[in-house]
Order: C-alpha cells, then sequence, then structure tokens
C-alpha cells in the first residue's frame, strides 16, 4: 500500500488492478506453501514407518513438494493437484457444490501417459481414485465446529461428469471413465457423486457399467441428455 501511495500518476481503475495481482501473489504463495507443509509432514512421519507404508508416505512427500507450485508430471500429481484446488476453493469461502467437471478428460493424459510408461498399473490407479474419494468425502472436518454440529448430513454436492462427447461430437469415454465407476463401486462414499452424460454416440458396454452402479443404491450415477442440454446452453451463449 505504501508503494502505491508513492506513485500518484494511478488512477483508481489502476489501483484496484494492482491491489488485485498483489492479493493473487499472497494467495498463490499461500497454496505452494500449504502443498510444502503436507510435504514436511509426509515426511516426518516416513521416518518412523516401515515397509510399504514408509515408500508411500515418501511419495507423498515427493508429490506434495512438487504441486501445487509446479505443473504435475504423473497422474498422482494431477490427482494431488485436483485436491488442493478445491480445497483452496474451499477456504476461500465455504461453498458447497465446488464440482471438479469433467474429471476423465483432463485427467486421462496423465493416466495414459503413466500407463505407457510402465508407471502406473489400472489397480493403482483406482486405488489412487479411491483415496480421492475418501479425501472428498472427510471434507466436513475443515468445517468450524459451530457449523458441524448445526448442519446434519453429508451432503456437499461435489459431483465429477464422465462421458460425454468431443469437439467434434464423438464419444469421449475413454479407460479412465471406466475406472472412475470401479472405485465409487469399491469404495461406496457420499462423495463425490457422478454423472453420466447421454448422448446417440455414448458407448453401451459404459451406459450398462453405469447402470450397474445405479442398481447398488447409491444415488448415483445420474443421467444427463446432451441433446436438449447443449442447444439450451448454446442459446443462453456458451
Amino acid at each position: 500500500e505504501a508503494e502505491l501511495q508513492a506513485t500518484p500518476q494511478l488512477d483508481n481503475a489502476s489501483r484496484d488492478k494492482v491491489l488485485f495481482l498483489k492479493a493473487l501473489k499472497i494467495i498463490l504463495k499461500a497454496g505452494i506453501q500449504y502443498g510444502k507443509r503436507y510435504s514436511a509432514l509426509a515426511s516426518e512421519l516416513a521416518r518412523s514407518a516401515r515397509g510399504e507404508r514408509k515408500k508411500e508416505l515418501e511419495k507423498i512427500a515427493e508429490v506434495c513438494d512438487w504441486v501445487p507450485g509446479h505443473p504435475a508430471r504423473s497422474f498422482q500429481e494431477a490427482l494431488q493437484t485436483l485436491l488442493f484446488c478445491h480445497l483452496f476453493i474451499y477456504w476461500d469461502h465455504r461453498p458447497n457444490a465446488i464440482s471438479p467437471g469433467r474429471v476423465d478428460q483432463y485427467l486421462y493424459p496423465y493416466y495414459k501417459k503413466d500407463i505407457e510408461e510402465g508407471k502406473l498399473s489400472r489397480e493403482e490407479c483406482i486405488e489412487l481414485l479411491e483415496c480421492l474419494r475418501c479425501k472428498f468425502t472427510s471434507k466436513r472436518q475443515f468445517l468450524e465446529l459451530t457449523r458441524r454440529q448445526g448442519q446434519a448430513g453429508e451432503t456437499e454436492f461435489i459431483n465429477c461428469t464422465l462421458g460425454g462427447q468431443t469437439a467434434d461430437g464423438e464419444d469421449a469415454t475413454n479407460e479412465l471413465s471406466y475406472l472412475w465407476l470401479e472405485a465409487a463401486r469399491r469404495t461406496q462414499t457420499p462423495h463425490p457423486t457422478l454423472s453420466i452424460r447421454v448422448h446417440e454416440k455414448l458407448s453401451p458396454d459404459f451406459a450398462m457399467k453405469a447402470a450397474e452402479l445405479c442398481s447398488l443404491g447409491l444415488g448415483y450415477p445420474a443421467w444427463f441428455g446432451d441433446k436438449t442440454n447443449i442447444p439450451y446452453l448454446l442459446s443462453k451463449g456458451c
């Protein structure tokens, strides 16, 4: 603020922009430091751990030391970035319904790369997605005590969308889409809920897998029709 007062040539609009950018810098640095704190804790726990757990904690420390300060290099780093960003939004104003969106689309390149390079197996991917489900469901612990006592239930409206279409109208379902369904079948947590985008080219096999998940009575996935939703969104300027 003192620096700004020393530059009277700034008009009000420019001044607001400078303050906004300075605020962004503070928040971004805080987000990076948040990851470093998790890295430090995992390293500390790893020192007294043994066997497979020690390796897991060392990996967590490595991942959290890298993200969110740097671009993700692996599927696990991409998932960790997703969780961190989800929490950062929540820290900002405690909203419900922070939806990660089309997770099988933007995470797929990381999954594909790791699979092709032999750094990740299908089962390891499912386990990571199961862990993410647990983390999303436990987000309620970040509420202050008065809100936890006053709000019953676990409804947070955290939703992930699977399938849908590519930009050229082809079926966007991929292998990761199936693994999200499998993780939800194995770890039946309230969150994240899942939604399936239905269109004429939707894979029948994928639709059946999603329907089998519905039959378990979890309340998801939900089904949304592209045939009406896309024209509606286009009419609204999307």
